[in-house]
This record gives structure tokens, sequence and C-alpha cells, in this order.
């Protein structure tokens, strides 16, 4: 068996994404069958450190496809030196067709939906005023000031006093699907 060897470079993204150990991930995904047990593939030589590989690149892949998720929303956050915590608290807003979750960033709270679909996450969006974060026939009385960020199938609503804040996290979860800047 022939080994796939390259390096593919997604247009929005500059970091490459390792072909050779996604496509070994995938053939050992292809392999298992519903109800039976995983084995290793000794023709793909799957060992643990091509395994770690191989996740890495599936998560560079999930990034990729816009895969988000609250461990993701933590990492850049805290990579953006904002002190973040998950509140460990479920929420709903009437006016959303998912459920969320609260984390507390650099003590403001962060309510984060998550989407399947960008189509739904816009539906939803679509009907909410940006300045309140309330939908456009309703007012919703926030404890504090809402921040509406929407990025991809992210949506979040960051409740906060602090201007200089809303901007850090807005810029953090906007950068992900701002592309690369153009040259001059």
């Amino acid at each position: 068996m022939g080994h796939i060897t390259g390096v593919l470079q997604h247009p929005k993204i500059r970091a490459p994404i390792l072909v050779r150990p996604l496509c070994a991930l995938l053939l050992s995904s292809a392999a298992c069958r519903q109800g039976e047990e995983a084995k290793p593939t000794p023709a793909l030589g799957l060992d643990s450190a091509r395994a770690r590989t191989a996740i890495v690149a599936a998560e560079s892949l999930a990034a990729v496809l816009d895969e988000w998720n609250k461990a993701e929303v933590v990492k850049r956050l805290s990579e953006a030196g904002l002190v973040v915590s998950d509140r460990g608290e479920k929420i709903r807003q009437p006016f959303l067709s998912v459920p969320g979750e609260l984390l507390a960033v650099s003590e403001s709270d962060l309510q984060l939906f998550i989407y399947p679909s960008i189509a739904s996450r816009e539906a939803d969006s679509r009907t909410l005023q940006p300045a309140t974060a309330a939908p456009i026939d309703a007012a919703v009385s926030w404890r504090q000031p809402p921040h509406l960020i929407v990025s991809g199938k992210l949506l979040a609503i960051l409740l906060t006093h602090n201007e200089h804040l809303a901007e850090r996290v807005a810029d953090v979860l906007t950068a992900r699907h701002a592309g690369p800047t153009p040259p001059p």
C-alpha cells in the first residue's frame, strides 16, 4: 500500500493540514464496522503516536469545517489572556432554538449557543437586534448590557459593562472566520 504524503493548504487558513495522518484516521475509522470491536490495522501500522497525530489532524479539519464547541471557545479565550471558567449551567433563551451553556469570562457572563448549521444560527440571529441581543418585537431585561457575537455556527451573548472586554471577546470569537488579511 502506498503512502499518501503532502500538505493540503486551505485558502483561508495559513497552517497546513497534514494529509497522511488524516487519511490514516479516516481509513481506520472506515475499517470499523457497526457492532464490532475496533482492532489495530497492521496494514496501516497505526501505533499510539500516529493515532495521536491523526487526532490532531482531525481537530485541524474540524476547525476548517467550523466545528465550534465549548472547549474550543474556552481555549481561544484563554489563549487570548482572558480568565475563563465553566459555570456548569445549561441555559435557555425562549427566542433561540438551541440550548446554551454559561461561561464566566473575566467575571462577566458569556451565554454560548452552538448550532448544528450556519443556516440554523442565521435563522435565529436574523430575528435579533444587534444592539439589544433581543428579538425585534420583544424587550429582554438583561442584568448587564448585552453584546451579541456571531461566528459561523456560534452565537454568544456577553453580558458586561466593560466595553474593552466585549471588544476583546468579539475579536477572539470572530477572528476564526475573518480569513487572512488581504495584502495592501
